[in-house]
C-alpha cells in the first residue's frame, strides 16, 4: 500500500495494520475509533458454542479447542 513496513510496524497498532489492508489507507482517529468498535462487535460467540467450550479442560490443546468449535457448528466455517 505504499509504506514501509518496517515504518509501520514500529508505530502503528494492529487494528491500523488491518484497516490499511481493506481500505488502502491509514484511519484518522476517528476512523481508527469506528474500526475498533465494529471488530469488537464482531469477536463474540454464539451461546451454545461458548457452552461448549467452557466444557473443555483447561488443560486442553487449543486445536482441539479450535476443532471442537468447529464441530460444534456442524461443519460449517461460515458465519450462521
Amino acid at each position: 500500500r505504499g509504506y514501509d513496513i518496517l515504518d509501520v510496524a514500529e508505530t502503528c497498532e494492529f487494528e491500523e495494520i488491518a484497516y490499511l489492508l481493506v481500505h488502502e489507507k491509514l484511519p484518522s482517529r476517528s476512523e481508527l475509533a469506528a474500526y475498533k468498535k465494529r471488530l469488537q462487535t464482531l469477536r463474540g460467540l454464539p451461546a451454545p458454542l461458548k457452552t461448549a467450550l467452557e466444557q473443555l479442560p483447561k488443560s486442553a490443546h487449543p486445536m482441539a479447542a479450535l476443532r471442537t468449535a468447529f464441530s460444534s457448528r456442524n461443519g460449517r466455517c461460515g458465519p450462521r
